[in-house]
């Protein structure tokens, strides 16, 4: 035999060496990992303790985040004592594109995430289904450094939305509907759905009533539609505070209406305003200070504003603040040049 010939079964060795190695570290490997991470606790396989429990789910949530939320949420449901045929699962992809003329300037938003749509009974409360989620990612999510978070928006009596994100995606909702009742969002009011089904079937509309804050009649005679709407409070209004309050006893859900500069300069956006003039520290302070009025609010969208959300480093910077505060923004859209939608992403 040449040396030629040593040589290249030498050299088909080593790749041959590094072929196999390959598939154990990136298929073999991870497959099994993976396999063994979502097997049943069994004390034969010598996990014992309690604190071996936890390294394990910790490291699970560090390898495989999205698994171990769904995996997790799917055993909450059943100690929950929820009916399979109470629960129907769908995967949602949506596209939602950028509004205005500045969409060129902007990316679409692409949302693929697992929904599931869960039908309760009105003497489950949401307390007991946020506990669990809170308590889950504290004792393992969070010690694993994964980037999960999830986000928590309940309507008293009629349903609660658990939203849950790998760093900034979206990958499950779930959405609890509270069974019967005539849809009023009041406290054991119930959904109006009688069956999951029928809500998962049903079209779906959100409502938001702006300019609250200067008449306690009319927000009286809104609640007495008995449906789920949005109250936007300006922050500044003789009974904004009040209204608030009675608003968020009531279950209903409540923003702020943050007056901003608009481009006609004739026009007075109103007290407790954000004007382009300011400096970031002013902003804040202004948004603090407004907030405070309103202890009850989940977000803030704008009034006015045409020319502020139109300043892409003065609203970007608004809706900052309004995320450290952990709120949600939504823009009005009273100009087409705004940036809050760029700005939020």
């Amino acid at each position: 035999m040449k040396k030629k010939d040593y040589l290249l079964i030498l050299l088909g060795s080593v790749i041959f060496a590094f072929f196999c190695s390959f598939i154990y570290e990136y298929v073999y490997h991870p497959y099994f990992a993976g396999k063994k991470l979502y097997e049943s606790f069994n004390p034969a396989n010598g996990l014992k303790t309690a604190r071996d429990k936890t390294a394990l789910k910790i490291t699970a949530y560090r390898d495989f985040p999205e698994e171990s939320t769904v995996d997790f949420f799917e055993k909450t449901l059943k100690k929950l004592g929820i009916p399979r045929n109470n629960i129907i699962v769908r995967r949602s992809k949506i596209g939602v594109a950028p509004p205005g003329v500045t969409a060129g300037n902007l990316k679409k938003i692409n949302l693929d995430y697992e929904k599931y749509n869960v039908l309760i009974p009105a003497g489950l409360s949401f307390k007991s289904i946020n506990d669990a989620v809170k308590s889950e990612f504290k004792k393992y999510a969070e010690p694993s450094g994964s980037p999960l978070k999830y986000y928590s928006y309940g309507v008293k009596g009629n349903c609660l939305c658990l939203y849950f994100f790998l760093k900034s995606d979206l990958f499950l909702k779930a959405v609890f509907i509270v069974k019967g009742g005539a849809g009023a969002g009041l406290p054991g009011a119930g959904s109006g759905f009688d069956s999951v089904s029928q809500y998962v079937s049903s079209p779906k509309i959100a409502l938001d009533i702006d300019d609250v804050g200067y008449d306690e009649n009319s927000i009286d005679k809104l609640v007495s539609l008995h449906s789920v709407i949005t109250f936007a409070i300006f922050p500044d209004a003789p009974f904004s505070r009040q209204i608030d309050f009675k608003l968020h006893e009531s279950g209903y859900e409540t923003i702020m209406h943050i007056p901003m500069e608009p481009v006609d300069i004739k026009l007075f956006p109103g007290d407790g305003a954000l004007f382009v003039y300011m400096d970031r520290k002013e902003i804040k302070n202004k948004i603090d200070a407004d907030a405070a009025m309103l202890p009850y609010i989940d977000g803030a969208n704008n009034h006015e504003g045409s020319l502020f959300t139109s300043d892409k480093e003065k609203i970007c910077y608004a809706v900052s603040v309004f995320k450290k505060k952990s709120m949600f923004f939504f823009d009005s859209l009273t100009d087409d040049d705004s940036y809050a939608y760029s700005c939020a992403l």
